[in-house]
Order: C-alpha cells, then structure tokens, then sequence
C-alpha cells in the first residue's frame, strides 16, 4: 500500500465537477484525510476493514492536483481516497495571449499668424493678428492576440472515496474492551485538533518524512485517552502504513 503526500491547491477542479454519491446518507466533514495509489487489492483490503465507498469520480483531463481531490473528501466526509491516473494522449494547441493597450491623447500646440487687406469707398485697410492653439487627438484602446504553441498531456483520473462504517464489526470493533467505537482516521483527527492553530496548520503542510511531522503527530496522539490510541496503533498495524 503506497501512501501519497498531501499537497496545497486553489479549487476542487475535475473531482469535484465529476463527483458521484453513491449513498443518499449526508456525512459531517473530515480533517485529515489518508491518500492511496489506486489498486484493487488496496481496494478490498479496506473494504475489508470497515470502510465503506461513499463517492466516486471519473474524468479525463490535465493532470489534476492531489490536493483538489482531498479537499473533495474533506468536503463530502471521507477518510479516504484511493486516486488512479492513466496518460492516454498528448495534444498540441496554442494558447492565446491577450494585450490590451490603452487609448492615447496627444496635446497639439500651434501658432498662427494672418495678415489682410480691405479696400472700400472710403478708402484702404491693412491688418494682421496672430496667436497660439492647442489641440488634442485621442488614439482608441485596441487589443492584440499573440497565440503561443502548447503541449498538454491529458490522464485518466479515478477516485474513490471510502468512509469508516460506524456499523462495521471488525476486530477492533467487535472486542468486548471499553475501547470506543470511533475509527481510527476520526480519532487521529481528533488529535489534530487537540493541537494548536499554528501546530495545525504547520502539520498539513509537512512532508510525513519530516521529523517534526512526527513530532506533531507524536504530540496529537498524546491527547488522546490510552485506549485511543490504542484504536490508532492497532488500524495502523492492520493496514501496514501510519498515519
């Protein structure tokens, strides 16, 4: 079982326009969210252990952001998602380029200078005058398009979003131990939460390598009460990775 790094992105994109409940049933938000790399028998080593698909996304496009798939689950309140991604071609368009350039006014000055002449009855008359004008010309805003080659690799993507079943018995479950019946995703959350706000969010954005990512979730599990964590450590052992 891989599990892959969280990482940070600005909208839900394609996991979130390409989603499909699977169940009429409306679940609270989640925190932390545990990522998969898609594959069958990681597929039916949870289903085994209590988690139950809730939700599921198929689209192909541009490589979309872990991120945005996360932040999907966050919203529709999985625990976790297994993502698959298969490259099927590379396109090649152009991607126009709009510049807009403003109007421009240009100040005109001049200087004039006329003479004249009138003959009459009465007799002749001479005259001049000169001066100095201003004028303005005013350019319009135009627009010019510039259109720049582009390669896009376009995947397939696949998501699946499994939630822990309050009602499953697994062995955790089913001992007769006071040990609570919560999962062990929303108990780490808890933990998390248990955490500062800085200390939060500086552990959404470590790497689970980092030493201080286990510092952090060394410090959220300690809240917890003994048998808490015990819930923890067990799914941990069960599923073979950490949270």
């Amino acid at each position: 079982m891989v599990l892959l790094l969280n990482s940070g992105c600005a909208t839900n994109g394609g996991y979130g326009q390409f989603y499909q409940s699977v169940t009429y049933q409306r679940y609270p938000p989640t925190h932390k969210v545990l990522v998969f790399r898609y594959t069958e028998e990681d597929f039916l080593l949870l289903k085994r252990d209590g988690y139950v698909v809730i939700g599921k996304a198929n689209f192909n496009g541009p490589m979309a952001s872990q991120a945005q798939a996360i932040r999907q689950a966050q919203r529709v309140g999985a625990h976790v998602i297994l993502l698959g991604y298969k490259h099927t071609e590379t396109r090649q368009s152009v991607l126009p380029v709009t510049q807009y350039h403003p109007s421009q006014t240009t100040i005109i000055n001049s200087y004039g200078h006329a003479t004249g002449s009138a003959f009459g009855s009465g007799g002749y008359a001479h005259g001049s005058a000169s001066g100095f004008g201003t004028s303005y010309v005013t350019t319009p805003g135009y627009t010019t398009t510039q259109y720049i080659p582009t390669t896009v690799d376009r995947y397939d993507h696949i998501a699946i979003f499994l939630r822990r079943s309050d009602e499953a018995r697994t062995d955790v479950q089913a001992s007769k131990s006071s040990r609570p019946t919560k999962d062990a995703a929303t108990l780490f959350d808890k933990g998390i939460r248990n955490l500062s706000p800085a200390e939060q969010e500086e552990f959404d954005l470590l790497f689970r390598s980092a030493p201080r990512y286990r510092e952090l979730k060394q410090k959220a599990i300690n809240t917890l009460s003994r048998e808490e964590q015990e819930v923890i450590k067990d799914t941990e052992r069960k599923l073979e990775m950490e949270f």
